[in-house]
């Protein structure tokens, strides 16, 4: 079995060599949505501190930060984060596991976010017990994921070049049941999964995909194995 150490040094040179575009910073209608979706079901916590884990290049960091969000960003690979930072100087980072932040980060952040992060830790439930510890008592803790249960995520792992099993295969743990369980389980509370989505970026580039997007998610989202994204929300329960 693959150790922790082992997972993390993979995770960093899958995403830390040469920039790739899927994760380059890009503000796009595709992008606003899952970010839109977070803001929604952090609710208040949404102007207090927040911790981005998994920040990456800051796709979603930046957009944060450009509407004036208390953010920190955090992630496995310094490099990704020091191309976060090239592009917003000041802007605080943190690199490492998020089972191994700081002692000053426990209890510090009002709410915790992630963008297609949970698929990549070696352990959820050790995961969820560390992200628990990092948020004040009733703070926020929201994630939009790929739908593990949707096809075609597997569909593009398999036909992308610069995609692997070991990489994403986690997405597979993308589901309900097992995400909602171990949250309960390192502590949190008011856990809730709601779906949405059908279509990739490049069908949203232009209006026409929007608007078919918007009137056939009403009732296909209702399928589980439609939704392309499902968000996960829940909030930190009494100290433990």
């Amino acid at each position: 079995m693959t150790t922790a150490e082992e997972h993390n040094a993979y995770q960093r040179a899958y995403y830390g060599g040469a920039p790739r575009p899927a994760i380059a910073p890009v503000d796009t209608p595709y992008v606003r949505r899952h970010l839109e979706a977070v803001l929604a079901a952090l609710g208040h916590a949404r102007r207090g501190r927040i911790l981005e884990v998994g920040a990456g290049e800051g796709r979603y960091t930046l957009l944060l930060h450009a509407l004036g969000s208390d953010v920190t960003a955090s992630d496995l690979s310094a490099p990704l984060l020091a191309r976060l930072q090239a592009r917003a100087p000041g802007l605080p980072t943190v690199v490492g596991d998020v089972l191994d932040l700081p002692r000053a980060s426990l209890a510090a952040f009002d709410a915790v976010v992630g963008f297609f992060v949970l698929h990549h830790l070696h352990d959820l439930s050790a995961g969820f017990a560390a992200l628990h510890r990092l948020l004040k008592p009733g703070g926020r803790a929201v994630f939009c994921e790929p739908n593990g249960l949707n096809p075609l995520f597997y569909l593009q792992i398999l036909l992308s070049p610069r995609m692997t099993w070991r990489g994403d295969g986690g997405v597979r743990h993308m589901r309900p049941g097992v995400v909602e369980r171990g949250m309960r389980a390192a502590g949190f509370v008011d856990v809730r999964t709601a779906r949405f989505g059908l279509f990739p970026g490049m069908l949203l580039k232009n209006a026409l995909g929007r608007r078919l997007e918007a009137a056939l998610e009403p009732s296909l989202t209702r399928l589980p194995v439609c939704p392309a994204f499902q968000l996960f929300s829940a909030s930190r329960g009494p100290r433990r």
